[in-house]
């Protein structure tokens, strides 16, 4: 996510992702966009889902451990 304002990206991103739960990328954007802004707890349900799409991506797993070791 290139924005120098990633919490005012973060509502966008979830207005879309609300509209369309299956766009990974949106949700990817949306993870990049909490974790930048420091909203960690945030990013866990786009992290969550994206781990139900895409099960065998190991780097997922990896951000969705880190997200719930930083809570």
């Amino acid at each position: 996510l290139r924005t120098a304002r990633p919490a005012q990206a973060l509502p966008w991103l979830e207005r879309f992702i609300a509209a369309n739960p299956a766009h990974a990328e949106a949700r990817k954007m949306a993870v990049d966009a909490a974790t930048q802004a420091g909203q960690t707890a945030r990013a866990l349900p786009h992290l969550e889902k994206l781990s139900q799409l895409d099960p065998r991506q190991p780097a997922l797993w990896y951000e969705l451990g880190r997200a719930y070791e930083a809570l």
